[in-house]
């Protein structure tokens, strides 16, 4: 249990630390250009190009025209 407690505070910091760190007026902006975009490509290598394949396919799966390029 006190495994538990000490991730939930873990994760609850990282939260708030995430939240503390937000521009609302950006990221809407970011929202409302990938919302218009006709095609979105991602690129990326390494652990940044994992994150980008990700996005990649949760945008696939939801029909947004997509392009993935690992190189």
């Amino acid at each position: 249990r006190e495994l538990a407690i000490k991730m939930q505070a873990l994760i609850q910091e990282s939260v708030d630390d995430t939240l503390a760190m937000l521009h609302y007026d950006t990221l809407k902006d970011a929202i409302d250009l990938l919302r218009t975009a006709q095609t979105i490509y991602f690129f990326g290598v390494g652990a940044s190009g994992l994150v980008a394949y990700d996005f990649y396919r949760k945008l696939s799966r939801i029909n947004k025209r997509c392009v993935h390029d690992m190189d």
